[in-house]
């Protein structure tokens, strides 16, 4: 292999490569595992669930503005 200039790898490094490929599979698995939590927090949230029910933005916010405005002139401010 070494006349040919064919590459080997050390059986050494080999395994220190397998071992970093396993801590770091480990690592992303836990990193998976904490943000599939967090998303299930924020699904769970009471605004996220309003925000999902919204079905048109634009009525939504059309609504919102007219409460708005007559909040406003409710409060007799000229």
């Amino acid at each position: 292999m070494l006349e040919t200039g064919v590459y080997f790898d050390a059986e050494s490094d080999t395994l220190k490569d397998t071992e970093k490929l396993k801590h770091k599979i480990v690592h992303l698995t836990e990193l998976l595992t904490e943000i599939s939590q967090e998303l299930e927090a924020i699904k769970d949230d009471e605004t996220y669930q309003t925000i999902e029910e919204i079905e048109d933005w634009d009525v939504y916010f059309s609504e919102v503005r007219e409460a708005l405005e007559s909040e406003y002139e409710g409060l007799g401010v000229s």
